[in-house]
């Protein structure tokens, strides 16, 4: 029977993705993404205690430990800049209670704002829809579940991802950056100390770099652009940023939507009501909303004792 999941459902339910952050190696984090699958499949009650455990991980594991092995996990830094971690007690008010609350739930918007996006152009565009359900049935088939190690064969769910963030990058503009000398950029001449604030959307829609800019092909990444990846290095393509100041949650936020995108692809055909287009309108604000409830049905299209 198809069931009908709402985008409301679905920001409730972001919470428990936090719980596959790490790898499968361990038995312990093997025991910890089997859960984490498991809990997406309850009640919307148990994101409550979902969200408290991997507040105590995200407590655990980049504010406490570190202190007490009493060590950076950044590198060396230039005079006047802060690592992010090991310094969040001077980036705010006198009381840090709420940062860690902050900082985890700015990464949880924004990977649920991605996931969103990327079920709606997929929705939009069926052929690639299909091309993404064929590779993950011809790599893993349909009686296990997607596993992490998975993901390095996925291609075309990996060019997905990137074109996701090209057309929809969680944060159409950068965090505010400085000059740290004085410099002409675009004939025009930037003084030192100027704050700056980089314009990824128009970026990412170049037609000078990008053919058909605003259409969505995920093949580019597998053609003319199968060079450029999200690590802030090609400049034509920096959702998350670049240099110093490049988000720190990159390479956790390409885990968690990969795995979970392909879970969801893997696990259920989607379609939308009565097989209208999504409404692909964007609200505004400091993310990229859709102005829309994303509304689909999902039909389960594996082997039935997966679901269990």
């Amino acid at each position: 029977m198809a069931t009908r999941v709402e985008r409301k459902e679905i920001t409730e339910t972001q919470s428990p993705f936090w719980l596959l952050i790490y790898p499968s190696s361990h038995r312990f984090h093997s025991t910890l993404r089997i859960a984490a699958m498991e809990l997406l499949l309850l009640p919307i009650q148990t994101t409550l205690l979902a969200s408290f455990f991997t507040f105590l991980l995200f407590v655990y594991y980049l504010i406490w430990k570190p202190r007490q092995d009493g060590k950076s996990r950044t590198a060396p830094e230039a005079p006047g800049a802060w690592p992010i971690f090991g310094h969040l007690h001077q980036l705010g008010s006198s009381s840090t209670s709420q940062l860690p609350h902050a900082v985890l739930s700015g990464s949880t918007d924004t990977t649920t704002i991605t996931l969103v996006w990327a079920l709606s152009l997929l929705l939009n565009n069926r052929n690639a829809l299909k091309k993404a359900q064929e590779e993950l049935d011809f790599h893993i088939g349909k009686e296990r579940q997607v596993e992490e190690s998975d993901m390095e064969n996925l291609v075309y769910l990996q060019a997905i991802l990137k074109e996701t963030l090209r057309l929809y990058p969680a944060a159409p503009l950068s965090g505010p950056h400085e000059s740290m000398e004085d410099c002409i950029v675009g004939g025009y001449h930037v003084p030192k100390g100027t704050r700056l604030v980089v314009n990824i959307w128009k970026i990412h829609r170049d037609p000078r770099v990008w053919l058909d800019p605003y259409e969505f092909r995920p093949e580019r990444f597998l053609t003319t652009h199968k060079d450029v990846d999200l690590r802030g290095q090609h400049f034509e393509l920096i959702p998350f940023g670049s240099g110093r100041r490049m988000c720190p949650g990159l390479s956790l936020s390409v885990q968690v939507i990969q795995l979970t995108l392909a879970s969801l692809l893997h696990g259920f055909d989607i379609a939308t009501i009565s097989n209208e287009p999504v409404d692909m309108r964007e609200s505004f604000g400091l993310t990229i909303l859709k102005a829309t409830p994303l509304e689909v049905l999902l039909t389960p299209r594996l082997s039935s004792h997966l679901y269990r």
